[in-house]
């Protein structure tokens, strides 16, 4: 959670370059939307590959898929809305290979829990959903990232 987190800090504060990194996080504290930058470029092939390589980070507990991948792809200067969407994207064969390796589990579980199951998180993943998104467009990843912060703090403490 805390990587999470520190990443949702340095992405939520589009500056250009990586040598502004420690101004992105002194800058964190501004609060009203950042204004739209000019380092908001398209989605490359060595762009996927570093959000690529961030989804396979968030195989390690605690570190959130989505905020790692909609982080990174925002640090390289993807635009929100780009990020989302490729976010999410891969998000498919990585809930494709989960379902595949527990199949035989899944097989086992009562088809009506299934059902109810997959129902209640299909209606509510659309108001999470477009939370998410409102707060990616308009540059508030920070709020999450100090959930992720909270949440860690914690867990160490219960721990």
């Amino acid at each position: 959670l805390i990587w999470t987190a520190a990443l949702l800090f340095l992405s939520d504060c589009p500056v250009a370059g990586w040598r502004d990194a420690l101004r992105r996080v002194r800058l964190c504290g501004h609060e009203g939307p950042w204004p739209s930058t000019s380092t908001d470029t398209p989605l490359s092939w060595k762009k996927a590959v570093i959000v690529g390589a961030l989804q396979g980070i968030a195989l390690i507990p605690g570190i959130s898929r989505s905020g790692s991948t909609i982080a990174g792809a925002r640090l390289t200067g993807v635009n929100g809305n780009d990020a989302f969407r490729f976010s999410f994207l891969l998000a498919i064969p990585a809930i494709a290979g989960a379902v595949l390796m527990k199949i035989d589990e899944i097989s086992r579980i009562d088809p009506m829990v299934l059902a109810v199951g997959f129902l209640v998180s299909f209606g509510l993943s659309f108001p999470a959903l477009g939370l998410l998104k409102r707060m990616v467009l308009k540059n508030r990843l920070s709020w999450f990232a100090w959930y992720c912060l909270a949440l860690s703090l914690v867990c160490f403490a219960v721990r």
